[in-house]
């Protein structure tokens, strides 16, 4: 009987020190990952001297991001949890083909409360969709339009002026890309503006900017709405 307990807490020990040695080897990949983005950062590297090397040192950055998304998914998701700069998602997706294994995280990536992850996650959908433009990406394009939608019927106020604030171009893409989805979007945009108008009802006009965020939110999806009624037919 002894023998029995000693041998169940050996191999709970071994249990537990594999487990911890598989975390820690995906916490460095994943940081090795985090690096390598901020190297290919264009916007970070400002002092690059050649282009033509600093394009190289990138595209051997992102086959080495790809071998390694594509050894290990659970170090996609670290990185993608974590998530990186807005403006790196769509070098990202072009560069990195394992990229759109990403669409299977993304239901659990829009449960995120936080609207940095939100933000990154529509952004990220929308460049995944119109790279590759096929069927199956659809759903997920759908599952965050409800997604979005929920948040508009139920969240906060400044929760979701401040989220729509960061996507407001992405969902006119995505309505460019896909004039289906058009309507949709125009009327998540009718019920930002809603929210926003009430929100500036409650101030003083001698108080409110022509800066304010719920201004300038206006401003922007009236354009997108503009330029979406100039060039996107609409699709019954």
């Amino acid at each position: 009987m002894k023998t029995n307990n000693m041998y169940d807490d050996q191999k709970r020990i071994c249990d537990e020190r594999d487990h911890l040695f598989v975390v820690l080897d995906h916490a460095q990949r994943a940081a090795s990952v985090q690096l390598l983005i901020e190297i290919c950062d264009s916007e970070k590297n400002t002092n690059v001297g050649c282009i033509e090397r600093f394009e190289s040192v990138r595209h051997l950055a992102f086959n080495y991001i790809h071998s390694i998304f594509i050894r290990d998914m659970q170090v996609l998701k670290l990185v993608l949890f974590e998530t990186f700069p807005l403006h790196m998602i769509r070098p990202i997706v072009d560069g990195v083909p394992s990229m759109h294994v990403a669409q299977g995280l993304i239901q659990e990536m829009l449960s995120f409360p936080d609207n940095k992850r939100r933000i990154f996650t529509a952004i990220l959908i929308v460049e995944i969709f119109k790279k590759y433009r096929v069927e199956m990406t659809f759903p997920f394009v759908q599952s965050m339009l409800n997604a979005l939608c929920t948040l508009l019927r139920y969240g906060g106020r400044d929760q979701v002026l401040r989220l729509f604030n960061g996507i407001i171009e992405e969902l006119g893409e995505l309505a460019m890309t896909y004039p289906d989805l058009k309507l949709s979007i125009i009327r998540m945009f009718g019920q930002v503006c809603a929210i926003a108008e009430s929100r500036l009802c409650l101030y003083s006009t001698h108080i409110i900017s022509g800066k304010a965020l719920e201004r300038r939110l206006i401003r922007r999806i009236d354009d997108q709405i503009r330029v979406l009624n100039e060039q996107v037919p609409f699709v019954l």
